[in-house]
């Protein structure tokens, strides 16, 4: 495997951590939560920009493997 698709995989690999990361950090909830009454228009911008960044992680994660996917049976054939 090249060192491209190692890093690549690599990529992949780390966003979907920090994706599972966000989705279960129960402490960024907690403040979410206590933070909604007080100020909810900046807890409201707060969650739009998380919300924003766990789904492009998401996507990229998904993107990627997919390529990867690819450019294996590529190479077999």
């Amino acid at each position: 495997m090249n060192y491209k698709y190692i890093k690549v995989l690599f990529y992949s690999i780390a966003s979907w951590v920090i994706y599972f990361g966000i989705v279960n950090w129960t402490r960024l909830n907690i403040f979410l939560k206590s933070h909604q009454h007080s100020n909810p228009s900046k807890t409201l911008g707060v969650f739009l920009m998380i919300n924003i960044v766990k789904y492009f992680l998401l996507l990229f994660g998904i993107i990627s493997l997919v390529f990867l996917i690819i450019q294996f049976f590529k190479k077999e054939k």
